[in-house]
């Protein structure tokens, strides 16, 4: 699953202008099955890919940063 988003969201990017609502919208979908993954503790089963594990960090650093 997670590879096909990826792909989805490199063909997207390819074909529509970047501020198209599809660009949008699928990488607001992807970036909620991140978060979703990261919440239930299965962050390691994520992709390697550079731009999933970049995304990861970031939601793991905005985690961080609103825990008291």
């Amino acid at each position: 699953m997670m590879l096909f988003n990826l792909r989805a969201l490199s063909i997207l990017k390819k074909r529509l202008p970047e501020d198209h609502p599809y660009n949008h919208i699928g990488f607001n979908n992807f970036k909620d099955m991140v978060q979703a993954a990261l919440d239930a503790g299965q962050a390691d089963q994520l992709s390697d890919h550079p731009f999933t594990q970049d995304l990861l960090r970031q939601l793991s650093d905005q985690r961080n940063e609103s825990t008291p």
